[in-house]
């Protein structure tokens, strides 16, 4: 699961903590019993998710490999490779291009590691099959509901 945060004055309700975590669901636990891992486990591209599942169908162990899993994805190797192509251009115009206004908040962005520039993968949600049961999980239904109450709370 992802959590984020926003900060506001706003008078909102909180939510109420889940009486159960959800993970892991019913063919999770299934897979596991026939082949040793959970899809998300097994779909990782570099292997950095591994646990146990209990008797009962509940974790018993996880362990996430979080630099195994920015390197992946995280390309950190960016920034250099667009600097190195602007200083490679030979026409003015087009060094003047890639270093326009827009280009500022690009080059900010990689060098910062913000603005979706930093982030994982996904394959693990990709096939997490609570994360794709999820309400508004699929963008068809979550572009059709915006459409229904345009201006209205996204979910």
């Amino acid at each position: 699961m992802y959590y984020a945060s926003v900060f506001t004055e706003l008078k909102l309700e909180c939510d109420q903590p889940l009486a159960e975590n959800p993970c892991p669901a019913p063919s999770c636990v299934a897979m596991y019993r026939e082949v040793g891992k959970t899809p998300c486990m097994k779909f990782c591209p570099v292997q950095c998710l591994s646990g146990k599942i209990d008797e009962h169908g509940r974790q018993a162990e996880m362990y996430y490999d979080m630099a195994a899993c920015a390197e992946m994805s995280q390309e950190f190797e960016a920034l250099p490779k667009v600097l190195a192509n602007a200083l490679s251009q030979h026409d003015p115009r087009d060094l003047d291009d890639m270093l326009a206004l827009e280009s500022k908040m690009h080059f900010y962005k990689l060098s910062t590691g913000s603005g979706a520039m930093f982030g994982q993968c996904f394959e693990c949600m990709r096939v997490c099959p609570i994360a794709t049961k999820a309400p508004l999980a699929d963008p068809i239904a979550r572009g059709e509901a915006a459409r229904a109450n345009p201006g209205g709370p996204r979910k």
